[in-house]
């Protein structure tokens, strides 16, 4: 099983990404070190680098919980996690069918075949 963000509001409903091992949110891919950056160039309330998402299991067995540790990278507008904002630099577990906002984008952590 893998999960991927699901833009479910703001000006980037419709698409998605599969969650790799590691995805940077933000407005400028050439503003982080990651290679792998989903840009929310069209939400002008997203910071360059907004959040960056981390894809974890609970443990290395097939019934594992897979879960996406959020980090706010101190960004102007914060990032919110089920409707609670991050402190700037603090993180917060997501699961699935979590919603995770950077900006006006509003995703939702989905299953993945």
């Amino acid at each position: 099983m893998r999960l991927r963000l699901e833009c479910i509001g703001g000006p980037h409903v419709g698409e998605s990404v599969e969650l790799p091992g590691t995805l940077v949110l933000g407005s400028d891919p050439s503003s982080s070190k990651s290679s792998t950056f989903f840009a929310v160039s069209k939400d002008s309330n997203a910071s360059a680098a907004h959040a960056k998402l981390v894809l974890q299991r609970s443990r290395p067995k097939k019934s594992a919980i897979l879960m996406v540790r959020v980090y706010d990278l101190k960004s102007e507008n914060g990032t919110f996690v089920n409707d609670k904002r991050l402190a700037k630099g603090s993180f917060r577990q997501a699961f699935r069918n979590g919603k995770i906002q950077v900006g006006d984008s509003i995703f939702c952590v989905v299953k993945s075949d």
